[in-house]
């Protein structure tokens, strides 16, 4: 699908119902899909839902599994990065062209994750009239979950390439320990932010918070399943 195409697509909803500030705050999390790398996962899985019409059941479930793949195979690529990415900067590539290009990456990866489980969770039911594309439910679990931890180590990268503002710091392990503990606002006290590490620290804890509560629904979403079996 075109990016015209996908636009109009947003645009055409429906919002009487949800008043003014859901489907503009709704709107804003739609629009973040339209940054360069979003743009073409958008595209490739405009691409299997297409697929999905037409086919039996058996066929339906193939292609329902490359997307899974296609999207897997994404995941696991911004996880190497992520790993790689600050023993690289310390021992290769100590450099401010690496330390920004690598920032931008993280950043729009960052993005990625915010958008994908918000619009998810709290958008795309409403905007299809109910009906969630998720092929799982465990697996949306599974990578939310695993995106909690991906922000751990995308925020690590950020405290490591800013450690200068970063009271207490004396290895690059310590920007990592310093987001865990950040995003589980345990807070000890032996690393402190300064400058404006401080406002990056607060954003931190905010989406770590909300990354929880979208975690503990979705459990809380299998209960129910979990009770029924037990009747029987």
């Amino acid at each position: 699908m075109k990016l015209r195409d996908r636009l109009k697509k947003e645009l055409k909803w429906n919002s009487k119902e949800y008043g003014i500030i859901t489907p503009s705050i709704m709107f804003f999390f739609r629009l973040l899909q339209f940054l360069p790398f979003q743009v073409f996962y958008g595209n490739k899985t405009d691409y299997y839902y297409k697929e999905l019409k037409g086919h039996t059941a058996a066929e339906r479930k193939e292609i329902a599994n490359k997307r899974a793949v296609f999207m897997e195979k994404i995941i696991l690529t911004y996880m190497a990065i992520e790993i790689l990415m600050p023993f690289l900067y310390e021992n290769y590539l100590h450099a401010p062209w690496f330390k920004y290009t690598i920032s931008v990456v993280l950043a729009l990866r960052l993005i990625d994750i915010i958008q994908v489980n918000v619009n998810m969770i709290l958008f795309d039911s409403i905007r299809t009239e109910g009906f969630n594309r998720i092929t799982k439910y465990t697996r949306a679990i599974i990578l939310i979950i695993w995106n909690y931890f991906e922000l751990i180590l995308i925020f690590g990268f950020f405290y490591l390439s800013n450690h200068e503002q970063l009271r207490g710091y004396s290895t690059w392990t310590d920007s990592y320990y310093f987001s865990t503990i950040t995003q589980l606002t345990i807070g000890y006290g032996d690393l402190s932010p300064t400058s404006y590490i401080r406002f990056v620290t607060a954003f931190q804890g905010f989406v770590g918070t909300m990354f929880l509560a979208f975690i503990i629904s979705k459990i809380i979403g299998l209960v129910p399943e979990l009770k029924e079996i037990d009747k029987e």
